[in-house]
């Protein structure tokens, strides 16, 4: 006879937390795992920082409008973020860069970006449908 065995996983379950960014903010290593909705900023471009590098540390930022100013993710340390970016289906590469930005007038709602910590760089991987919506910079 079979048996069958049912297994329940609590952290599938989990409702990830959010929060609505729409001015400079430096975030904290508390912030993990969250997912940023970007808004329009009040009157100028804005700035995220992230958190000193640590192992585990992950966010997820997604425009929750079409964007008229820049927004800059600007990691704590120079040179460390990597990975790749999807950018109006072409590949853009994040090697040794300081910061990803949202482009103003460029990016869309829906964009987004993902970061993770390997304790000593940021991993990033993006998606964007219009061209030039989102950069790797130095």
């Amino acid at each position: 006879m079979a048996t069958t065995t049912t297994v329940s996983n609590d952290v599938t379950r989990i409702v990830r937390k959010t929060e609505t960014i729409n001015s400079n903010t430096t975030l904290t290593e508390a912030d993990s795992g969250k997912v940023f909705f970007i808004t329009e900023p009040s009157d100028a471009s804005q700035v995220i920082t992230l958190p000193a590098e640590k192992a585990g540390i992950t966010f997820k930022f997604i425009c929750s409008v079409d964007l008229t100013n820049t927004i800059t993710i600007d990691s704590a340390t120079d040179a460390n973020i990597e990975g790749e970016l999807i950018v109006n289906g072409g590949s853009v590469p994040a090697a040794d860069e300081d910061n990803i930005k949202f482009v103003g007038a460029a990016a869309d709602q829906g964009d987004f970006v993902e970061f993770e910590c390997d304790g000593t760089h940021w991993y990033v991987y993006g998606i964007a449908s219009a061209s030039g919506a989102i950069t790797a910079n130095t």
